[in-house]
């Protein structure tokens, strides 16, 4: 659902707008590669407050994932340049991850994972309500769903949020998104269609979501300027550069085993990201055609175990940071 103080970041005019005609198919196709490396690794260790800290293990851990998304969009009714029905078929929806690992030496790789999601091969119906100004969803095909796979979506993808508000904007012309705003269009280019839910076998589903919504709701943006770079041949092109964080904690829930012996388990995530990109839009279609963007990253993952045994207290922090990249493409055909 769009709330409508954002129903701005979607309502420029004249040549910067999205208002696809009616009928328009469109078929998009969403790639992402994340490629990440361990650069630094500890391992701490308290005895009733008192530091056991041994030999640290020697790690090397690489991490590759790969995302490949495709939808077709129609654009069943559009009034007055207001897009208000949008179906969208979900073509493909795949997840990949690669590790390699290894420890002191010796290779610890475990199976790479695929993920899939109950949306593939769905069609969902998107209708703006003018009286809320928000976005409602329900299943398009004939066949019965999970309703809770349809509360996280996201209705438009079009970029409109980075085009310039109005015509009177010149080449080399640079504007900046405000703190509120530049989160919003933050989610926007890291979740364009909302949570697909991908999981793999023998994740939790509702784990995965709670993650995903700490992720989301934690972000910050130090910095999101955007340019209009040149106006040729029908097309603007428009440059973009965040700075932006996102930093969390997470209780997953552990087994009944270990909750017997008094054992509790906190996770915190802490994600910097300097993001650049370029965004290609036609003038007379009013979409996109292209969106590319890279994003360096530095990832700190930690782990707080802690527990009593033997009339000790113990607690055992693992702290891992990752540095690497990640690539995005959105084309249209």
């Amino acid at each position: 659902m769009f709330l409508a103080p954002f129903l701005l970041l979607f309502a420029a005019t004249g040549d910067f707008q999205y208002a696809p005609k009616q009928g328009t198919e469109v078929t998009r196709t969403y790639n992402s590669v994340m490629e990440l490396e361990l650069v630094d690794s500890s391992v701490e260790v308290l005895v009733d407050g008192e530091s056991r800290d041994g030999p640290q293990p020697e790690l090397e851990i690489s991490v590759r994932q790969e995302t490949r998304v495709e939808v077709l969009d129609t654009f069943e009714k559009v009034e007055d340049g207001q897009i208000l029905v949008l179906t969208r078929a979900y073509k493909i929806l795949g997840h990949e991850e690669h590790v390699e690992a290894s420890v002191d030496g010796q290779e610890r790789n475990p199976k790479d994972s695929e993920d899939e999601s109950d949306l593939e091969g769905r069609t969902v119906r998107f209708t703006f309500d003018e009286d809320s100004e928000s976005w409602q969803s329900a299943w398009a095909d004939d066949e019965e769903g999970d309703e809770e796979l349809l509360s996280d979506l996201r209705a438009t993808s079009g970029f409109a949020f980075l085009l310039p508000a109005g015509d009177d904007c010149d080449v080399g012309d640079e504007w900046e998104l405000s703190d509120e705003e530049g989160v919003e269009a933050l989610v926007r280019l890291l979740y364009p269609l909302g949570e697909l839910s991908l999981f793999s076998d023998g994740e939790d589903p509702e784990e995965e979501r709670e993650s995903a919504a700490l992720f989301q709701d934690n972000l910050e943006v130090e910095e999101f300027l955007v340019a209009l770079k040149s106006m040729q041949d029908g097309q603007a092109v428009i440059n973009i550069k965040v700075e932006g964080s996102t930093a969390f904690e997470r209780t997953p829930e552990l087994p009944e085993e270990m909750q017997a012996m008094g054992m509790e388990v906190t996770e915190g995530f802490d994600l910097e990201l300097l993001l650049e990109g370029e965004l290609v839009w036609d003038l007379a279609l009013h979409h996109m055609v292209s969106l590319e963007y890279s994003a360096e990253v530095e990832l700190v993952n930690t782990s707080v175990q802690s527990g009593s045994g033997g009339g000790h207290e113990m607690e055992i922090t693992h702290s891992q940071v990752f540095e690497g990249e990640i690539g995005y493409e959105v084309t249209l055909r």
